[in-house]
């Protein structure tokens, strides 16, 4: 593979990790597209060579400073994650087998050109995709999951709701892309698992948003509100630049016709005391 392919590949992957970066959680809209680029980078990084693909290896450097910002914003949701049920085992365990396995990943990144053994060892030991379904089975089982306590306590789906439905969306998208970075990394291309888990979080999505009225083929009214937002306000911009700049035209005309009366008025002088 060429370096300006093994290039490409990486920095499709940093686009989709800055997407999620804006919305301060990993997505699972953005990721689930991307699987292939995904679990490609994890096989590049056990065979890059830093010392010929130097290009290459400064977007592996801002891939790993997007992914430690990522990290940060992602260990808050977490901890809101084991503060929901400080009683559950299983919440905190899911939680914080996440948090370990995006922790031993971004190093991975740190060590081209080899196999990283910690991250190996971490992924055989608490698979990501394993666990990834272990919250979507709790999720599917536990009537008092975050989900549908939010929804019980916030039927018109504003803030709380939204922010439990994207703590839930961000992690699972968390274990979706380490998956897919191990099935490059570890696994040697073997995607099933990938596939598997992403097959189960759109179903999952599916069934969630049919019930919570969602229109089809949306990917949560959360996310499908921020872009608007997003939208509105390029708008709204666009149209306070406008106003500005008629504004200063405006005024410039008018103090261009200011300026003429003074010079009229003075020129006016200046010919009745020559007279």
């Amino acid at each position: 593979m060429s370096e300006e392919e093994l290039s490409q590949h990486l920095v499709d992957v940093l686009r989709v990790t800055e997407e999620c970066l804006d919305r301060g959680r990993f997505s699972f809209k953005y990721i689930s597209d991307h699987l292939d680029a995904i679990s490609e980078v994890g096989a590049i990084i056990q065979t890059l060579d830093p010392y010929e693909n130097v290009f290459t290896i400064e977007v592996v450097d801002a891939l790993k400073y997007v992914l430690k910002e990522l990290f940060e914003f992602m260990q808050l949701h977490c901890d809101d994650l084991i503060a929901f049920k400080e009683d559950s085992n299983e919440y905190t365990e899911i939680a914080e087998t996440a948090m370990n396995l995006l922790e031993k990943m971004i190093t991975s990144l740190s060590t081209p050109g080899e196999i990283n053994e910690q991250f190996v060892a971490v992924c055989e030991e608490t698979s990501p995709a394993e666990y990834g379904k272990k919250l979507l089975d709790l999720l599917e089982s536990d009537e008092e999951n975050p989900l549908n306590v939010a929804f019980a306590e916030d039927p018109e789906m504003t803030l709380e709701f939204i922010k439990w439905e994207n703590i839930i969306n961000g992690v699972l998208a968390q274990f979706l892309f380490i998956e897919a970075y191990a099935s490059g990394l570890v696994k040697y291309g073997d995607t099933e698992e990938t596939n598997d888990l992403n097959a189960r979080i759109g179903e999952f999505k599916e069934k969630w948003d049919a019930e919570r009225g969602y229109a089809e083929g949306e990917e949560g009214q959360s996310e499908e509100e921020e872009e608007e937002e997003e939208e509105e306000g390029d708008g709204d911009d666009q149209q306070r630049g406008q106003h500005d700049e008629e504004e200063e035209q405006e005024e410039e005309q008018e103090g261009d016709q200011e300026d003429k009366v003074e010079e009229e008025e003075e020129s006016e002088e200046e010919n009745e005391d020559q007279q």
